[in-house]
């Protein structure tokens, strides 16, 4: 007979009458524990996470708005020949755009689902794993529909932090800022249906 009690967990007696039957009962506990600490979690980011993303919609509502309604001086730009000043602000956007969008996804991995993001591929690590589901944790966040959208966005910051702005084709800029709000409602969209997920728990 193998017996014995889990330090931390004093309330978890070990038994078995072999050592295999001892280490499944042991497997049995480690599961149980960690079933709980899981749903701990979920349920203290449940309190938290909603107020940061709400938070950031709010902002990232103001910041599309203000986008567009540049984008809509772009005749005005564009007579005084001045259009490569409105893409290089376009630009901008973009980029802190995705750059709001991303720091809710940071906050959902990091509270949520407990992980911490790194290596050279992260950002786009973080965008992927936002579209597929954390079993026992979490559903998906976005649709891969949405995915797609925003990785055309990262992928555009990811150029503009590592070349001079003059490089990048307006053309493309312009491409992006045409589909802005259209990637931002069906983004904000899935996070109000992750919300509900959240407020579920708690």
């Amino acid at each position: 007979m193998w017996l014995g009690y889990l330090d931390e967990y004093p309330d978890y007696m070990t038994q078995g009458k072999t050592l295999e039957e001892l280490k499944e009962n042991l497997i049995d506990i480690f599961n149980e524990l960690n079933k709980h600490i899981i749903q701990r979690q979920i349920m203290a980011a449940s309190t938290l996470i909603p107020l940061l993303i709400r938070r950031e919609c709010l902002e990232l509502d103001r910041f599309v708005d203000l986008c567009i309604n540049r984008y809509h001086r772009r005749d005005d730009f564009a007579r005084q020949g001045e259009e490569d000043i409105l893409s290089d602000s376009l630009a901008m956007c973009i980029h802190s755009f995705y750059t709001g969008i991303e720091r809710i996804f940071k906050a959902i991995i990091r509270e949520v689902d407990g992980v911490t993001s790194s290596g050279p591929e992260w950002h786009r690590n973080l965008l992927s794993a936002m579209s597929v589901e954390c079993p026992g944790v979490r559903p998906a966040v976005i649709s891969e529909d949405t995915f797609r959208s925003l990785d055309d966005y990262r992928a555009f910051r990811h150029l503009f932090r590592n070349i001079y702005t003059y490089r990048i084709e307006p053309k493309r800029i312009f491409e992006l800022i045409d589909v802005l709000v259209g990637t931002w409602e069906m983004t904000k969209r899935e996070l109000e249906k992750f919300l509900v997920f959240l407020e579920r728990v708690e």
